[in-house]
């Protein structure tokens, strides 16, 4: 018999005694009766013994709706295709004091987490889109779709890229010429063999400046860059790599030649230090890097003579 039925039949019976009961038993019968009465009520809707267990409430977040076909890509879709390439990712903003991150989903605690799994964003300061911002949190209330490069580990956002050529050069002084090329076939002989016979192939001026990214951290005299050692910028840090630093450690073939402005790998090009924006710009950037922490560039800014006043170099942040 079904615990239910069972449940009733009692009720009638507890009821049938307590009608029947001589005085003095009016007390034990009420009570069987209440007892089956609540054995009942707990079956009603049920003829299964249910068993019931205290668990927390799960932690909400709330999912961006990705739309078919429109070639944007959820988080756990661009770390699964892996590759370096450009993106459309969509997920939601995460930036706190440690990291700025890109989110699967948003946990609604507050100020909100990250959720899920995410990606690093290598330039939040480029980011287009509306932020709240709770002490040092911030974060985007829906999801956003953000444009990018991914080079395998984190998101760089496009920053101007519709304002740059092909291959994120800015082509402003003409195709490049003989006297480029002679130009990096001298240093990168330099670089290789620091003798006098190398060094007098280089078309330096009086005085060259050396600096780091758009600033000129020394001048020097011409004479003294045929001691390899002067070519070093004795700094601690420069976009979070540990110093010091020197054009002469960087450049090894192979190499590519840009001319004019280009992108600093795949962020917004550096402008010329002071005083040298008007010179020529001839730069020499790794061929084939496989992230941008394998990216550097030797920019040299020629005068209207093809002299070297200028070489700075620059790298990408970790």
């Amino acid at each position: 018999m079904k615990i239910a039925e069972a449940a009733a039949d009692f009720a009638t019976g507890a009821a049938t005694h307590w009608q029947r009961a001589p005085q003095g038993q009016d007390m034990k019968a009420l009570f069987f009766v209440g007892f089956a009465l609540l054995v009942l009520a707990g079956c009603s809707g049920s003829d299964e013994v249910l068993t019931t267990t205290t668990t927390p409430e799960p932690t909400r977040i709330t999912q961006p709706t990705p739309q078919d076909g429109d070639g944007v890509l959820d988080i756990a879709e661009l770390l699964a295709t892996g590759g370096e390439r450009e993106v459309a990712v969509r997920g939601f903003v995460v930036w706190d004091d440690s990291s700025a991150r890109f989110c699967e989903v948003l946990a609604e605690s507050f100020p909100p987490q990250c959720g899920g799994i995410s990606v690093i964003l290598a330039n939040p300061d480029a980011l287009d889109v509306a932020l709240e911002t709770e002490g040092a949190v911030r974060w985007t209330q829906g999801f956003v779709t953000i444009e990018g490069f991914y080079d395998g580990e984190q998101l760089v956002i496009n920053e101007n890229l519709d304002e740059l050529g092909p291959n994120g050069t800015d082509d402003i002084d003409g195709d490049l010429s003989l006297e480029d090329q002679a130009l990096a076939d001298a240093f990168l002989g330099f670089v290789a063999d620091p003798s006098f016979q190398r060094f007098d192939q280089l078309n330096l001026a009086d005085n060259v400046g050396l600096g780091l990214g758009d600033e000129i951290a020394k001048t020097v005299p011409a004479e003294v860059l045929l001691d390899p050692t002067n070519w070093t910028i004795v700094r601690d840090e420069f976009r979070a790599w540990s110093g010091p630093f020197s054009a002469l450690w960087l450049a090894e073939p192979p190499i590519t030649i840009t001319i004019g402005d280009h992108l600093r790998c795949v962020a917004e090009p550096v402008p010329a230090p002071p005083g040298f924006a008007d010179h020529r710009r001839v730069s020499l950037q790794p061929e084939g890097a496989t992230s941008c922490l394998e990216w550097w560039t030797v920019d040299f800014f020629l005068d209207s003579t093809g002299q070297i006043e200028a070489v700075t170099i620059d790298l990408f942040a970790p």
